[in-house]
């Protein structure tokens, strides 16, 4: 239940990044292609960055489920545990009378 709760941890593109003034004057200092190249190399390492932080975060919400199927399969376990002895204290029950 703990992985469905929704959490602000997802980064998309920021902004502030993509428009920053330093990326835009790297691409202002080149000439013709070469701005665009610039430019696309800067965004590479910030999209590279975003998905490296989303992947985290998928990978810590894929532990915290992997947790909880343990516990439920475990409480399977414990239910049909309990269902045998019911059930064989229930026919024991019914032999003896």
């Amino acid at each position: 239940m703990a992985a469905l709760f929704v959490k602000n941890v997802f980064h998309t593109v920021n902004e502030r990044e993509a428009l920053a003034s330093d990326a835009l004057s790297i691409a202002d200092a080149q000439a013709g292609t070469l701005a665009g190249a610039a430019y696309r190399r800067y965004m590479t390492v910030h999209y590279w960055r975003m998905w490296q932080r989303n992947f985290g975060a998928l990978e810590r919400k894929a532990r915290v489920i992997k947790v909880g199927q343990t516990c439920f399969i475990a409480f399977l376990f414990v239910l049909m545990a309990v269902g045998v002895v019911m059930s064989y204290a229930s026919h024991q029950r019914f032999l003896s009378t």
